[in-house]
């Protein structure tokens, strides 16, 4: 769809200008009900848009219609926790309302940008992403387009539902603990949480290795597109990797793991569909290989058979890192002036973080090297591990889950955090509609630097498996727009 739509401004038959004012227009439409875009600037993606418009019809003047600008006079959203230059970034956090701008972009707004694309707002997150859903103090709650009185998820939610409710082709996400995996699944996107390092940050994060920028799109071709433009090293950033991604690799066999906590077999609210998905994965990624993948259920004791305490530690060890590394960065002083101010649950992580001995911070990262051990001797190139993004139906909007009286996740990331403590790719696929009527997604993890073969994964599942590409009630925001 990117490649397509760009390739409309390209060519003339429309215009950037009338893409900004087509996201703005139906943006005004969604808000403020949806709650996935905090602020906008309107004036300034038309002032960009004008300028790309008239780059281009100079160009077809000498017949020289210009190339290497995939995303060309494209309206984006942008996470508000990446910066953008020349506007403030508030990461959903009332101390930050009234925040300077910032002097740049960001390397991935920046490369967005080369590739073409318009700034046109921000998308709403939870206050500092440290939540699996979306809402906050500053700028409120985000609405799933699929079941409003449900969330999208988080900590990406508001980008999750501004793409999911067609109000823009593009917008960024982050991944620290699942916050792009979660919103893809209840939104019905595609979410890579690359391999870290695959896409460079700086300044480095407040969670050192754990966060990475990562990636939601509606169809396979637009995520791999994304990878190209936004990855790649950039001076000083954490984990280094190889200079290039290993290709794709055929699949021979996908461990099923329903549940990544606990003992037993299939349990968790989605059970044998669970499995049903990954068995139609397999016959999927067999019939475009020409071979046949092996589906082993398997649990997650057995997996980590060789190190059994490792697997109760990893939320608790999630918690510890990356709340220890946010109240650092803040500092003691600025955590405890603006007590009263901060999310109730993100003043929890807080205070707990300050808490963290340098003996336990030091001994959670050494688990970290362990576990990561363990699955990258599990996940050879041909070897996926397949299980559900969420074990349980969500969130409200105000970031509550069933049964509970207040906001937070007190076990809603236990699925995804592993791949965060380990590094590990993992994608999570559109695979059904629960009993609320909301998506769910199956997610996928592969080795380290395996990225490729997980969207080729993404692509042979979307032939077999196609998806609805926005909620019911809203249009994609593909062609035609056209002139009049």
């Amino acid at each position: 769809m990117l490649a397509a739509l760009a390739d409309t401004v390209r060519h003339g038959r429309t215009t950037a200008e009338e893409l900004v004012r087509t996201a703005a227009g139906r943006i005004a439409d969604a808000e403020p009900a949806l709650g996935a875009v905090t602020s906008l600037d309107v004036d300034g993606a038309l002032a960009r848009a004008r300028e790309i418009d008239g780059a281009l019809s100079r160009a077809r003047e000498i017949d020289a219609t210009p190339a290497g600008t995939p995303l060309l006079g494209l309206p984006l959203l942008v996470k508000d926790i990446e910066d953008v230059g020349g506007r403030p970034t508030t990461y959903g956090s009332v101390p930050f309302a009234d925040a300077a701008p910032a002097d740049a972009d960001s390397p991935v707004v920046a490369r967005l940008r080369a590739a073409g694309a318009i700034v046109l707002g921000r998308t709403n997150t939870c206050e500092f992403a440290h939540e699996g859903y979306t809402a906050n103090r500053l700028h409120g709650a985000t609405h799933n387009p699929w079941q409003p009185a449900w969330s999208p998820g988080g900590s990406s939610g508001g980008s999750a539902a501004a793409l999911a409710a067609g109000l823009v082709p593009l917008a960024t996400a982050s991944d620290g603990g699942g916050s792009a995996r979660i919103p893809a699944s209840l939104c019905g996107l595609l979410g890579l949480k690359p391999t870290n390092g695959v896409i460079g940050s700086a300044p480095t994060p407040a969670w050192i290795d754990l966060h990475t920028d990562a990636l939601l799109a509606t169809d396979a071709a637009d995520l791999a597109l994304l990878l190209d433009v936004i990855g790649g090293p950039v001076p000083g950033s954490t984990a280094p990797g190889p200079v290039a991604l290993a290709p794709a690799a055929p699949v021979r066999t996908v461990l099923a793991v329903p549940r990544l906590h606990g003992s037993g077999d299939l349990g968790g609210t989605l059970g044998s569909e669970l499995l049903d998905a990954t068995r139609r994965l397999a016959d999927a990624l067999a019939d475009a290989q020409g071979a046949q993948v092996r589906v082993v259920t398997t649990s997650v004791d057995e997996l980590f058979a060789a190190a059994p305490d490792l697997m109760p530690r990893w939320e608790p060890d999630w918690y510890a890192a990356t709340s220890a590394e946010q109240a650092h960065l803040l500092g003691p002083d600025v955590v405890r002036r603006h007590a009263d101010a901060w999310d109730p649950s993100f003043r929890a992580a807080l205070e707990h973080g300050l808490q963290v001995t340098a003996g336990d911070y030091l001994a959670v990262r050494r688990r970290c090297a362990h576990t990561r051990a363990v699955l990258d001797h599990a996940l050879p190139p041909g070897t996926l591990l397949a299980t559900c993004v969420l074990d349980g139906p969500g969130y409200r909007p105000d970031g509550r889950a069933p049964g509970r009286a207040d906001a937070g996740s007190p076990h809603g990331l236990t699925q995804t955090v592993l791949a965060n403590l380990t590094g590990h790719p993992a994608i999570s696929l559109p695979a059904g509609r629960d009993d609320l009527g909301l998506p769910w997604g199956l997610q996928v993890l592969a080795g380290r630097w395996q990225d490729r073969t997980l969207l080729r994964i993404a692509a042979t599942w979307e032939r077999s498996q196609p998806w609805p590409r926005t909620a019911p009630g809203y249009r994609p925001f593909t062609l035609p727009i056209a002139r009049t």
